[in-house]
């Protein structure tokens, strides 16, 4: 069943092959960000000439965050 949360990320989709993607965008999976999320994020890699990043490259970016208000 999907609830309002599910839809919000996009679903995943996997294939009989072990093929997965985002059934929101039919790009690579990107959970927990939104679709658009990962749009904008795909942008400013392009921007800074890094426009893929595995999940087992070693490069790091330092960011500027809000302390949680709760």
């Amino acid at each position: 069943r999907d609830g309002p949360m599910r839809l919000q990320f996009g679903k995943l989709v996997l294939c009989e092959c072990k093929f997965c993607w985002c059934s929101g965008c039919h790009r690579d999976p990107h959970w927990p960000a939104s679709c658009d999320q990962m749009a904008v994020y795909k942008k400013l890699l392009a921007k800074t000439k890094n426009e893929f990043i595995f999940e087992n490259d070693d490069t790091s970016f330092e960011v500027e965050v809000k302390r949680c208000p709760n």
